[in-house]
């Protein structure tokens, strides 16, 4: 068997992650995987600090046999939902420009597009739109540079968490022809990925990425609440949530601080939880999706009672 190895660099707000993994046309292994936390000081140069920690990492790769895949932040990409009439993806390339033209916030002579099928019905194809501004792309691109990466796949923040879901390998899936339609033909599950400064909103029908959005909270907010109602350092208040933080079910027994500080919590999360039933309501009445289950990922998730 011939082995490819392929080195996932996440660069997120609040730390760093590598993973390594060993794959062949027979299967795919994790070898390793590390974090490496970025100092939560505002004053910190974090371009340096990523750019220092890469280079000491990637001391021990050989460049020449690594696939490097890195990735471009949700919040920066614009996507879209669009059934094409045709099925060849050269044919959706060229033809997306145009499509995206009222939808993207940007000029499109400042825009990468992509495209993402995520499923066929007879001559058509449905399909994820991408659009980024090139000034992201490059800003990536420049970043592995600086890191002393020679990058072979730039994707969207998305598609980690699809990864996980998807069988990535296997060709978009043929639906049935007809429109008629079955309740069970439009159950979805939301994967919901809850980072530092940012949350992703990830959404799954039949195992495929139908959509997905960049929803600007995290455990950051959560901190910053705990600092203002316990009047302690952001700092102080970052290790108590990581250390011991929970959502109180009932009240029965639980001490006056512990009720305030499951409040503090309880009510910072609110702006989020609005923003999860407007993105619920979206893909019931855009989509047409009805949300059965929701998963929660990330550091966040591992408050208690979440």
């Amino acid at each position: 068997l011939i082995c490819m190895r392929s080195i996932g660099v996440d660069i997120g707000t609040f730390s760093v992650k590598i993973a390594e993994i060993e794959s062949s046309s027979k299967y795919a292994r994790l070898v390793s995987y590390q974090e490496f936390p970025l100092s939560p000081d505002p004053n910190r140069d974090k371009r340096i600090e990523i750019i220092d920690i890469m280079r000491q990492v990637s001391q021990n790769w050989d460049i020449s046999d690594t696939h490097v895949v890195m990735a471009i932040p949700q919040k920066n990409i614009s996507l879209r939902r669009r059934a094409f009439p045709f099925r060849e993806r050269h044919k959706i390339l060229k033809s997306l420009a145009f499509e995206l033209e009222d939808d993207i916030p940007f000029s499109q002579d400042d825009a990468v597009f992509e495209a993402k099928i995520t499923s066929f019905k007879g001559s058509q194809a449905y399909v994820l739109a991408l659009a980024c501004p090139k000034e992201r792309v490059q800003d990536r691109i420049s970043l592995a540079q600086d890191c002393g990466l020679d990058l072979n796949t730039l994707s969207m923040e998305g598609a980690a968490v699809s990864s996980l879901i998807e069988y990535w390998q296997n060709p978009a899936p043929e639906e049935a022809a007809t429109d008629s339609l079955t309740p069970d033909q439009y159950k979805a599950d939301v994967w919901l990925s809850i980072g530092h400064e940012n949350t992703l909103f990830n959404l799954f029908h039949n195992g495929q990425l139908i959509f997905t959005r960049s929803i600007d909270f995290g455990g950051k907010q959560i901190a910053e609440a705990i600092a203002s109602q316990f009047h302690i350092h952001y700092l102080e208040a970052l290790k108590e949530l990581q250390r011991k933080a929970f959502v109180l079910l009932n009240n029965e027994g639980a001490t006056a601080d512990q009720i305030k500080f499951s409040d503090t919590i309880r009510h910072a999360i609110e702006p989020l939880m609005q923003e999860v039933k407007l993105s619920l309501i979206e893909v019931k009445t855009d989509l047409r999706f009805e949300v059965k289950e929701l998963h929660l990922l990330g550091g966040v998730s591992q408050i208690r009672n979440l």
